[in-house]
């Protein structure tokens, strides 16, 4: 099991199947030579509801328009993936941190590799 830390409220029912794709590039606030991901680099996608989280960090907009929701399909479509992975939801806690900040952490028990179809 894994646990992630996402920068914003996003409940997940426990059980469900979820995609995370965890980014280590494209901000600037990385080091190039040594990139970590951080609750800012998550994306989440809800299998089960089709449901998906995309934290500010990849708009960077105050608003949200149809236009900044095709600014964020073209970006995390260009950007490779650092790790993917793919399970059930083993707990959710949404959190409120300092000032009213909301964070999320999810537990995740991963689903194995099925590795190359034989």
């Amino acid at each position: 099991m894994s646990a992630f830390l996402l920068a914003g409220p996003f409940a997940v029912p426990v059980g469900n199947r979820v995609r995370l794709r965890v980014y280590t590039q494209g901000f600037g606030y990385f080091d190039p030579e040594n990139p970590q991901p951080v609750a800012e680099s998550i994306v989440v996608e809800d299998l089960v509801t089709g449901a998906r989280f995309v934290p500010h960090a990849f708009h960077g907009e105050t608003r949200i328009t149809t236009a900044v929701l095709t600014k964020i399909e073209k970006r995390l479509s260009s950007l490779p993936s650092a790790r993917d992975v793919t399970g059930r939801v083993e707990s959710c806690t949404v959190v409120t941190g300092t000032n009213g900040n909301l964070h999320t952490v999810l537990v995740v028990h991963e689903e194995a590799d099925a590795g190359p179809y034989r």
